[in-house]
């Protein structure tokens, strides 16, 4: 969680790595390649991304590339996950050698609870290994596939009392020319929610969210300065209960209303350093893109990601944000970090640029 101590974990064998992979990005990975970023003895990225998807010409070069743009002195290691080795090692085999010389790496095949080394050297995953025990120690969350995490982000199944509840809670709201009645609506029920949120993946239980409550959240944000507003409120300390708070939304809705709290979520993720939340945040924006839609917030999730942008350029990303917001974004800004004690920061550029490949990446790891 972005508000404790980077884990350090204590590596002694390959073994260590193939288990300690799925609590950095997780799930358990399948017919995946894995690619962990170390630099000064701390994971700065792990990336996954499907093994079919990296086999195609220049796929995997690009990702690789567009890592050591950012982390152009760290070292490398690679791993497949996959069932069939034949395809994984000719996939590492690649990878390995598109590396800059100077890269320090490592390969490895894992299949099915088996890691292999390229000199045929081979061990058995221990589910109960201390890896494992220092990884929930420290909180770190895995599920055991991705469909588990995806599950975290649906939409409510639509229903004739789903569509009651909504009509209700939206007739409920303040007229949407009453910009400062809008973002004062907004800003007091976020500042209720995230007051009974618990990190995402933490384990404890929240305080159930009201469908009224996400309704209007979600139907609020569709207006662009109410948008900007919850954006603007995320800070690495708050970020992990922010994605707490829009994957709830997104529970509580249909997926009419799924554009934008999806994209909410995917940067709340990424400044939580989860890189598996962002990636499946976005595949949530994108299925729920009308020709009516929002493009700025889901091109922004979508550059931060193919950037490879560390957490640490949210600060940046943020005060662009609010450069371009208007004054009633500012003053409601301003109540709402008199009642949370988080701070503002100045703006840099940011251009969004988006349509690669995209892996699933997690920043600033633990200590090795």
């Amino acid at each position: 969680m972005s508000d404790t101590p980077i884990p350090r974990f204590r590596l002694d064998s390959p073994a260590d790595m193939a288990q300690l992979v799925p609590y950095l990005i997780g799930f358990a990975p399948e017919e995946s390649l894995v690619i962990v970023v170390i630099d000064d003895q701390q994971v700065q990225v792990t990336a996954r991304a499907d093994l079919a998807e990296m086999r195609q010409p220049g796929a995997a070069e690009d990702v690789l590339d567009r890592i050591w743009a950012r982390f152009p002195t760290a070292d490398a290691t690679l791993i497949a996950y996959t069932q069939h080795p034949e395809t994984g090692w000719a996939l590492l085999e690649r990878s390995a050698d598109h590396l800059p010389d100077a890269v320090l790496r490592q390969t490895m095949l894992v299949n099915q609870d088996t890691w292999h080394l390229p000199d045929g050297t081979h061990g058995h995953l221990n589910p109960s290994s201390r890896i494992t025990a220092e990884a929930a120690h420290h909180g770190l969350r895995t599920f055991t596939h991705r469909t588990d995490l995806e599950a975290r982000f649906a939409s409510a199944p639509d229903s004739p009392e789903l569509a009651k509840a909504v009509r209700a809670a939206l007739d409920d709201l303040p007229r949407h020319r009453d910009l400062p009645a809008l973002l004062n609506h907004t800003r007091d029920l976020l500042h209720r929610n995230l007051s009974t949120r618990t990190p995402f993946g933490s384990g404890r239980p929240s305080t159930p969210m009201s469908t009224t409550d996400a309704a209007q959240l979600a139907h609020l944000v569709k207006n662009r300065q109410a948008r900007d507003f919850a954006l603007a409120s995320i800070t690495k300390a708050t970020a992990p209960r922010h994605l707490a708070l829009w994957s709830e939304v997104l529970n509580r809705t249909p997926n009419s209303f799924a554009e934008v709290p999806a994209v909410i979520a995917g940067i709340a993720a990424w400044v939580a350093g989860d890189g598996a939340s962002a990636n499946i945040a976005l595949t949530r924006t994108q299925a729920a893109t009308t020709r009516l839609r929002v493009s700025g917030p889901a091109e922004l999730l979508a550059a931060v990601i193919d950037q490879v942008l560390p957490p640490s350029a949210w600060p940046s990303v943020r005060g662009r944000i609010l450069e371009h917001a208007g004054q009633a974004v500012h003053h409601a800004l301003i109540t709402h970090i008199r009642g949370t004690q988080t701070t503002t920061t100045a703006a840099n550029a940011f251009t969004p640029e988006a349509g690669r490949s995209r892996p699933t990446t997690t920043h600033t790891g633990p200590t090795l």
